[in-house]
């Protein structure tokens, strides 16, 4: 009698490697606009996260009573919006720039940012405006103390596009992203001029 051996090799298939995770980059943005009367004294705090071709902006405003800049303070939360939408171009500086199409939470218009890599100078977060003018003068470039500058890549962003007034954001300016904590722009003004106004880290 003869006997035949057989054998199989039995086993799972390979696994496939698996995709590759695209990753989540966050960008930091706040604005201060202190008013010389303390009613229109606001902080609004951008935060944009991308990850791949998706987008978040959640955008917080707050209100003080100061009447200049870094006096202490509580802020009082007035709001917070959350916005999701789709990245088209890339924000790396590859290409000239890119924009963002943003569709809030709630029944507010949508937002649309045009966003381009640049660079600005930025104070230190300590830094204050130690020269204020009665007469409602520009004040001398170094009105701020200590006055010392550092380059900083930021994604600035414009707001634009059919329908796209973006009212809740509060800000008429670009919106200048940086990595976290991110830059703020200060701005201390009168009842007639702007004392004084630049970027600073947080």
């Amino acid at each position: 009698m003869k006997w035949l051996l057989v054998l199989a090799a039995c086993g799972a298939p390979q696994a496939l490697p698996p995709d590759p995770v695209e990753p989540t980059i966050r960008r930091v943005f706040r604005e201060q606009l202190i008013d010389a009367s303390g009613v229109d004294t606001l902080r609004s705090t951008y935060e944009l996260e991308t990850t791949g071709t998706s987008a978040k902006l959640v955008v917080t405003h707050e209100r003080a009573s100061i009447t200049q800049l870094d006096m202490h303070t509580a802020w009082a939360f007035e709001r917070r919006l959350t916005y999701y939408g789709t990245l088209h171009g890339a924000i790396d500086g590859s290409t000239s720039g890119a924009s963002l199409d943003f569709a809030p939470e709630d029944d507010e218009l949508p937002v649309r940012l045009h966003c381009v890599p640049q660079g600005h100078m930025v104070m230190p977060a300590h830094a204050r405006i130690s020269v204020r003018l009665a007469d409602c003068e520009d004040p001398p470039e170094r009105a701020w103390e200590p006055w010392t500058t550092q380059y900083v890549a930021m994604l600035v962003c414009r707001r634009g596009g059919t329908g796209s007034d973006g009212g809740t954001l509060v800000t008429t300016r670009d919106l200048a992203f940086a990595d976290p904590p991110g830059v703020e722009w200060v701005e201390e003004r009168t009842a007639c001029k702007v004392y004084g106004s630049g970027f600073r880290w947080r």
